[in-house]
């Protein structure tokens, strides 16, 4: 297993998600992103990326073989769950689609999230066509098998 380390400074004033997802440049969000996550969060303190990793898929896998296989089991999967000022922060350092720890060659990067007790599956990817980033949330199982060679983040502070 492949595996990659983000460090990004974090800060200490509030992240404003609904401004971040709606304003940025070069971010393109699904509809599902706004009714699914952006209608139910707030302003969040800044967590940082500290301790944020990274695995290659190296096979096909669902969403519930990545959670037991490669975070852990649903548990620490909901208390590992990202925050979206984390994905922000990643977006931002790659924010042209430049290379880094976010995949630009048209691979899936998954993170899972927790809002409102639902985890889910959030794919980014980089469209070179677009020049953009997309963000499309999917409940677990919707999406029904991730394709190898996608990047799964994985996050070692605690959310909850």
């Amino acid at each position: 297993m492949n595996t990659a380390t983000v460090n990004a400074p974090a800060t200490e004033n509030l992240f404003e998600s609904h401004v971040y997802f709606k304003t940025r440049q070069g971010l393109w969000v699904a509809d599902s992103f706004n009714n699914r996550i952006l209608s139910k969060v707030g302003q969040t303190p800044h967590r940082g990326n500290e301790g944020v990793t990274s695995s290659i898929l190296v096979r096909n896998m669902s969403d519930q073989e990545i959670i037991d296989e490669l975070l852990g089991g649903m548990e620490e999967a909901r208390k590992h769950s990202f925050t979206l000022d984390q994905i922000a922060t990643m977006l931002d350092l790659q924010s042209n689609g430049e290379d880094g720890d976010l995949l630009n060659n048209g691979y899936a990067n998954i993170f899972y999230i927790l809002v409102n007790e639902v985890l889910y599956a959030l794919y980014v990817d980089w469209k070179s066509d677009n020049l953009n980033w997309r963000v499309s949330p999917w409940h677990l199982g919707e999406n029904s098998r991730w394709r190898a060679c996608g990047r799964v983040f994985h996050n070692t502070t605690l959310t909850i």
